[in-house]
């Protein structure tokens, strides 16, 4: 007799054809027939559900031993809060979730969202820093400049030419040639 998804754990000596087919035997498992039989006389084809094992790890944990007995068919609605469907293949989404369902983002998108953002954050970043950068060439030359007209009242208040001891020959050299 076939054991069913919820009698709990499978016990026994698995079917042979629970392992691959060898390569000689490819054109035979081809046959539909042999096929669908293989797969509807072995128990390990449908595997038991996630809740039929957890619900064994659950009772083991409370009481301390093995639970013999029938397995409720599903667990209590509440019981797994944040697990989607996927995961829980055997089971139907509760009746309030089932109107709308919550599609979980595929890798793909999540990527390109993420590189969509990075590459936004790192625009944003770059333009920021350029800014930085001439604001503080611009600060640098105002405070220089500024330095430089007061170096020039201070000079001329004391009759220094800061050209050191150059004659006005070589100032007139440098400027006409």
């Amino acid at each position: 007799m076939l054991q069913s998804m919820h009698s709990g754990r499978m016990a026994g000596i698995p079917f042979a054809s629970s392992f691959g087919a060898s390569a000689k035997k490819a054109v035979e498992k081809k046959l539909w027939s042999k096929c669908t039989w293989r797969q509807y006389l072995n128990p390990y084809g449908a595997r038991p559900s996630f809740w039929v094992s957890d619900f064994h790890h659950r009772y083991l944990i409370k009481t301390g031993k093995d639970y013999t007995g029938q397995i409720p068919m599903s667990p209590p609605p509440g019981t797994y809060q944040t697990a989607n469907y996927k995961e829980l293949k055997n089971e139907l989404p509760q009746r309030d979730t089932r109107a709308l369902p919550i599609r979980p983002s595929l890798a793909r998108t999540v990527y390109e969202a993420g590189v969509e953002r990075q590459s936004i954050e790192h625009r944003a970043g770059a333009k920021e820093a350029r800014n930085r950068v001439i604001r503080r060439q611009e600060e640098y030359w105002k405070f220089f400049t500024t330095v430089q007209r007061e170096r020039a009242k201070w000079c001329k208040k004391n009759q220094i030419r800061s050209r050191g001891v150059y004659k006005p020959v070589i100032d007139a050299t440098e400027i006409w040639g």
